[in-house]
């Protein structure tokens, strides 16, 4: 099979020339390169809101946290303690499942992953590559 060149380009300044058989292979080699990259896994590893993990942190109205403040939005800080930590739990599940709807098993790793960080303080997820660059 012919090897083609494939110029990748998203919105901000990354850009790279790429080496693949297909358009998706020289996708994921592309991704697969940013591994090494520090702010690539730090948005994938973080449980904060400024990486992977946000995307999950909202409900169908929106964020959980105010971006102007970063506390908990005033609609989820009025609920109590112990329905504001199964709404924001079960919101989390049901958006990390949905994002990897394909692949559930990636979902429920993830979920776990979690799940430790809000048992264990400072806790630092570990993913496996596999987790990361599925095939």
């Amino acid at each position: 099979m012919m090897y083609y060149l494939y110029f990748i380009h998203e919105e901000t300044s990354i850009c790279a020339l790429v080496k693949a058989k297909s358009e998706e292979e020289a996708w994921w080699i592309f991704a697969k390169n940013q591994m090494g990259n520090e702010m690539v896994k730090d948005f994938i590893d973080s449980f904060h809101d400024e990486g992977l993990f946000g995307d999950f942190y909202r409900d169908d109205i929106g964020a959980f946290l105010d971006l102007y403040t970063g506390e908990l939005s005033e609609r989820i800080n009025k609920m109590s303690e112990s329905y504001r930590r199964l709404y924001v739990s079960n919101h989390i599940k049901n958006n990390t499942r949905e994002f990897w709807m394909y692949m559930p098993q990636h979902a429920e790793a993830y979920i776990r992953e979690v799940e430790k960080g809000w048992h264990i303080e400072e806790y630092q997820p570990s993913f496996s590559e596999e987790f990361i660059w599925p095939r």
